[in-house]
């Protein structure tokens, strides 16, 4: 029964239920906890991001604190392979003429 509770299982509906269905509680329990287990580690990490910036905004004249939240910053779109290669070319033919 405690593990029923834990699951959220009403007490009525425990006296009731097939040991079967049981599982598919403990599982949809045990999905739902690790969800927010790792909705604690992303929230941890974007805090951390954020101590980061604050200190190095602190100490560098470089470093800038966020605006706004790093979730509604804009977000890259990552270059083609062609841009890429672009790119590269612009890159070593500057250095070639440079020497």
């Amino acid at each position: 029964m405690p593990a029923a509770i834990r699951f959220g299982i009403p007490a009525d509906v425990f006296w009731e239920l097939n040991p079967k269905y049981m599982y598919m509680y403990q599982e949809a329990y045990l999905r739902d906890k690790e969800e927010q287990i790792q909705m604690l580690d992303v929230a941890a990490y974007y805090q951390g991001l954020y101590v980061q910036q604050a200190i190095a905004s602190c100490f560098s004249k470089r470093g800038k604190y966020p605006k706004r939240p790093l979730s509604m910053e804009p977000k890259e779109e990552p270059m083609s392979g062609e841009e890429k290669f672009r790119l590269w070319v612009l890159e070593f033919n500057r250095r070639f003429e440079e020497g």
